[in-house]
């Protein structure tokens, strides 16, 4: 029978870390499929267990920024409402109100919100065997050492500082007592993580008219369209 795992990731640092695997490829046009992520990590979780992992549950967690300056909300949560259909990710975000609440970092809101939903499956019966963290940061090793004494084995997925980019804490890049397992590094699986684009027919949202594109994105908008616009500008 298979393991089953849940996979926890702070979309903050994931998101803002990804120019690690930009910068390792160098490649103009290169993106992530964010699609294949919840399947690659049940295969890299497989190969560390040495057993068949099935991932059950793929968390993202975000936050949604209100009132703040030169903040576009509306392409936050178009990327989220993304992971959510097309994904198959469950995403669960925090809203911070910059004009009212100065006080909470996106970083602890991410990380309040994580650690609660972590604490809840763990008590829930039969919920999963394996929790993963795609996270960067040392704080959360309390929190992957206690869902190691509630019964369950741990991963941390996260990625290796290249010069000047310190993205991650070091004491998450090798195995230590809180984890069953070597950490998983994304930048290890670069050219795995690559989106293939395909030419489909997509309806632009503005007009109407149908197009054949390789944009894979929530929203698409025919090359009419996208003139009349920079025109405008």
């Amino acid at each position: 029978m298979a393991l089953k795992a849940m996979v926890f990731v702070d979309g903050n640092w994931f998101y803002h870390s990804r120019q690690v695997l930009f910068n390792l490829k160098n490649e103009d046009g290169f993106e992530l499929d964010y699609r294949r992520i919840s399947s690659l990590i049940s295969e890299w979780l497989s190969a560390s267990f040495k057993k068949e992992v099935d991932v059950v549950r793929c968390l993202y967690f975000g936050v949604v920024q209100t009132n703040k300056l030169n903040c576009n909300s509306a392409k936050q949560i178009a990327f989220y409402d993304f992971l959510a259909r097309e994904c198959s990710i469950d995403v669960i975000t925090s809203t911070i109100d910059y004009k009212s609440d100065v006080s909470i970092s996106e970083e602890r809101a991410i990380g309040i919100s994580l650690s609660a939903a972590v604490l809840k499956n763990c008590v829930m019966p039969d919920s999963f065997d394996i929790a993963a963290f795609v996270c960067g940061s040392s704080d959360y090793i309390p929190l992957i050492s206690q869902t190691r004494m509630l019964g369950k084995r741990t991963a941390v997925i996260t990625m290796r500082n290249f010069g000047d980019m310190q993205h991650s804490s070091t004491q998450l890049h090798t195995k230590n007592v809180f984890t069953d397992c070597e950490p998983i590094f994304f930048d290890d699986h670069v050219d795995e993580l690559r989106l293939i684009r395909q030419e489909q027919e997509r309806e632009c949202k503005s007009c109407g008219a149908k197009e054949i594109t390789t944009w894979a994105g929530p929203e698409f908008y025919c090359s009419n369209c996208r003139s009349g616009y920079q025109r405008k500008r």
